[in-house]
């Protein structure tokens, strides 16, 4: 199973909203983990909104800071996946206290076959098995024929409006794009670093691969996670 998701990373709108329109024209449900207000995704339908907080430059005592900021925003959050994947038990311990019924903060990029599991607190965590940015990184390919999907696995991507947009294909775009990502972005300039999708690779050319395959089988990880619990009932 194929399971598309999207880390929003302060994206600006007009860069949210080329997503949407991309997944509502291939019919695709996701779900979105937000770092910010914006309200293409307060009321959104047909998709999940998550929360994707920043605690790299957090204490433990702040956690509870940045957690409530994203709750209060999107109170019917019930997945979380932290900037950068990161974690530690303090913050999963947490998650429960706040609703929160899984966690997808563990990249295990590439890795054959690695399934979700039931966490000590009962959280469901649910592993990223691809992220657009990491391929970037490793040089990896953009041909959805190389991946190694067996039928009766858990597939998680992760995507970034911001690299669907630029269809980022290499660090080497990102690197020179970032400077006018932050601390605000700069559309018009931004637009100068847009890599062609007649270029054949990208993460905006994967995903409309991806999107193909998948089809109308798509579901969030929301929906996800609570299958998994009452397969988890069946089987006791």
């Amino acid at each position: 199973m194929i399971l598309i998701t999207f880390d929003i990373d302060w994206a600006p709108d007009e860069f949210i909203a080329d997503t949407l329109n991309l997944l509502d024209v291939a019919g695709i449900k996701t779900t979105f983990f937000a770092t910010h207000a914006t309200p293409l995704l307060k009321d959104i339908e047909g998709h999940e909104v998550g929360i994707h907080p920043n605690f790299l430059n957090c204490t433990v005592k702040d956690y509870s800071v940045e957690l409530d900021k994203l709750m209060n925003l999107y109170p019917q959050a019930k997945g979380v996946r932290c900037h950068s994947y990161y974690e530690n038990y303090y913050l999963l311990d947490m998650y429960k206290s706040y609703g929160l019924t899984y966690d997808s903060s563990l990249l295990t990029f590439g890795c054959k076959e690695f399934r979700p599991f039931r966490h000590w607190d009962g959280l469901v965590r649910i592993p990223v098995f691809w992220e657009d940015m990491m391929n970037c990184r490793f040089r990896g390919g953009w041909d959805t024929q190389d991946l190694p999907i067996k039928d009766n696995s858990l597939y998680v991507f992760d995507f970034h409006p911001t690299s669907v947009f630029l269809n980022i294909e290499s660090v080497e775009r990102w690197n020179s794009a970032k400077p006018y990502y932050y601390p605000q972005p700069n559309i018009s300039k931004l637009r100068e670093f847009i890599n062609p999708e007649s270029s054949g690779v990208g993460s905006r050319v994967f995903l409309k691969k991806l999107m193909n395959i998948v089809g109308n089988s798509s579901k969030t990880l929301k929906d996800y996670a609570r299958e998994y619990g009452d397969d988890e009932v069946k089987r006791t």
